[in-house]
């Protein structure tokens, strides 16, 4: 990159190696990220989605805000994020690295079943469980969620905390009325607190009652009032959560899913698939069997087999995608795993995992403080990872401050001297071993500054915890004193969200 002015960027000439492991170094706000990810990451993307045909390119969007004079020899390049994203129970660890469509082949090729490999796709109608379509679980409408203030009525403020919940228990609106209406119609008062309702009176309020209604509502919007008369069904509350969900979700729908329960699917016990696909056996194993096997044991087991012809080709591609799992530190990672359960690194890593099991070649990986929230074990092992990608053919960019991850760098630029007016300039650059000690990187390369201890104070007692046992803690009690900065640390994955 040549003559780069991209924010504060003051005319900023840069060399990134085409395979090796490149590290970003320098001040908050010196212009790292205005050089990687606003010139280089922006523009590869830009001249790579100019090679694809018309029709595809106006679907793609183009990155603005790059301003350079010259950019030479720039390939194919792939961010990849901390960031999990907007949930989808679709994806899956496997999903990523691919493990579900090569286990899928196994079991349609040399499984007992003779399906077709959609047959083992939770995710297509020929695999699907007809139960959950798929989920492996059933959402609904939890009432303890919806009703946030149970000591008022339905139609007094009982559903007030969340917006849906306010728009559903308006005083003067449609469903209130309907539910008063239903409440005549059964002996139910209704204007009671929720938390004086008996069981049958919340069951009707939130999953509703057989029968046309004969409704009067008085509505009131404003300055305009009057009385409506409607025959209507009462769905109920959590229903009509329901409703609203389905109909919105792809869209809107994280506002309502914090409503929403999740219960494993009874017909096909959370293995998402349905009765003949998950019966089929390859190998003394199910599929959903192997799915849930991790990463490690998995590998283990696939190596232990005698196969032969199809079977044998496809264990070739599967290999290499476990072992990259577990070069990554993610071995106890199952193919079957949500990838939303899982923390920023282990989703990062996920995906560096899955880029070194394909084999690619000739791409410019990009990635932001990877080891933001890794413990320094963990780093490590991240560092092993972007090695063996750069070792793979590859360009590895990053911005990092870690000494243990920039002293593993091939080569090293250095932003600064500061950060805004006071950055933008390229201070340095070169392998590890040329930043002079007095360097903002030789400082982060010999990094000894003892930590200055807080000195001993008492403290007042705050939250306790007892018996914690939320995912895979193991019933321990903590004490959380008030008034003071609390640190709590352990190797990733080590269950620090706590």
């Amino acid at each position: 990159l040549r003559g780069v002015t991209t924010h504060n960027l003051r005319n900023v000439d840069a060399a990134f190696p085409a395979r090796g492991l490149t590290v970003v170094t320098g001040p908050s706000g010196s212009g790292k990220s205005s050089l990687v990810l606003d010139t280089l990451l922006a523009e590869s993307l830009n001249r790579f989605n100019d090679l694809v045909a018309p029709w595809a390119r106006r679907l793609l969007p183009r990155k603005g805000g790059a301003e350079f004079v010259s950019a030479r020899n720039l390939q194919a390049a792939v961010a990849v994020p901390q960031a999990s994203g907007r949930r989808n129970p679709r994806s899956r660890v496997g999903t990523v690295t691919e493990l579900d469509e090569l286990y899928r082949m196994v079991w349609s090729r040399a499984g007992s079943g003779r399906l077709p490999a959609s047959a083992f796709s939770p995710n297509a109608g020929a695999g699907a469980c007809p139960g959950c379509k798929g989920l492996g679980f059933l959402q609904a409408c939890d009432p303890e969620r919806l009703v946030t203030a149970p000591d008022l009525p339905l139609g007094a403020g009982a559903m007030d905390g969340t917006r849906f919940g306010a728009y559903l228990g308006e005083p003067d609106g449609r469903y209130v009325a309907t539910l008063l209406a239903a409440g005549r119609k059964l002996g139910l008062d209704f204007t009671l607190p929720w938390r004086d309702l008996p069981p049958g009176a919340r069951a009707v309020a939130m999953r509703g009652c057989e029968g046309i209604l004969d409704v009067e509502w008085a509505y009131r919007r404003g300055r305009r009032e009057g009385v409506h008369r409607l025959s209507t069904p009462w769905e109920g509350f959590a229903a009509l959560v329901d409703t609203e969900y389905e109909r919105v979700h792809l869209e809107k729908g994280e506002a309502l899913a914090e409503l929403l329960a999740e219960t494993p699917c009874a017909d096909c016990g959370g293995e998402r698939l349905n009765p003949r696909s998950r019966g089929a056996v390859f190998a003394g194993l199910r599929l959903p069997e192997l799915a849930g096997l991790p990463a490690a044991a998995a590998r283990a087991w696939f190596r232990s087999l005698d196969l032969s012809g199809p079977a044998a080709a496809l264990r070739e591609d599967i290999l290499p995608r476990l072992a990259a799992l577990e070069d990554a530190g993610l071995g106890h990672l199952a193919p079957g795993r949500e990838m939303a359960s899982l923390s920023g690194g282990e989703a990062q890593r996920v995906r560096l995992a899955a880029s070194l099991g394909s084999g690619l070649s000739g791409v410019t990986y990009v990635l932001d403080e990877p080891t933001l929230g890794l413990h320094a074990r963990d780093t490590a092992r991240l560092a092993g990872v972007l090695r063996g990608l750069a070792d793979a053919g590859n360009a590895v960019v990053v911005v990092e401050h870690d000494p243990a991850l920039v002293a593993r760098a091939d080569h090293i630029l250095e932003l600064g001297p500061g950060a805004g007016p006071e950055g933008g300039r390229l201070t340095g650059q070169g392998a590890p071993g040329s930043f002079p000690p007095s360097s903002q990187t030789g400082r982060i390369l010999a990094r000894r500054t003892p930590a200055a201890f807080a000195p001993a104070r008492s403290l007042a007692p705050g939250v306790s915890i007892r018996g914690a046992n939320l995912h895979n803690l193991r019933g321990i009690d903590v004490d959380l004193p008030a008034g003071a900065l609390v640190a709590v640390t352990g190797v990733s994955f080590g269950t620090r969200g706590l």
